[in-house]
């Protein structure tokens, strides 16, 4: 297992050619940086992807089901819309302290994201994004995406950060 990289997983055609938007501008600020790339699209060659894997039977998902199938001890975890624009500086350092970071979502009040499930949590408290996540792979952040995995398949939520 690598020491520490970039993880996207996408599905489709075009959600993998913006994952590798993305990761260009990653290896644009740091082009040392490992980046690993889970999608159902095959023979991916770029110069701005180290290394792939084929997601068997895609669906929505996709992103729960293959985070804990990082090839990083350190891994930040990015949505394919995503691009880095400035250096990510110290982020690593957070995963000295803490298993996992994650930022919160920007539009928390909105119905897509303020379904209830399992408990009435007030507003004031911010859900989280799911687009851009810091971990170390130990075994209760496995556990809990392993847990994140199978409350959302049971659910029928359209996004995955309700549950």
């Amino acid at each position: 297992m690598k020491k520490r990289g970039i993880l996207y997983i996408a599905t489709g055609a075009g959600y993998t050619k913006m994952a590798i938007a993305s990761a260009k501008s990653v290896k644009q600020i740091h082009p040392d940086l490992a980046i690993h790339l889970f999608t159902d699209q095959e023979n991916i060659q770029s110069a701005f992807i180290d290394s792939y894997g084929l997601i068997k039977n895609p669906n929505r998902r996709s992103k729960i089901q293959y985070l804990n199938h990082t090839p990083f001890q350190e891994t930040l975890f990015l949505d394919a819309d995503t691009q880095v624009l400035q250096s990510l500086g110290d982020i690593f350092d957070w995963l000295k302290k803490y298993d996992l970071a994650m930022v919160h979502a920007m539009r928390r009040n909105t119905f897509a994201t303020n379904q209830h499930w399992r408990e009435n949590i007030p507003n004031a408290f911010p859900q989280l994004n799911s687009g851009v996540i810091l971990f170390r792979a130990t075994e209760p952040v496995k556990k809990l995406f392993e847990q994140w995995k199978n409350a959302y398949e049971q659910t029928a939520f359209r996004l995955d950060q309700v549950t």
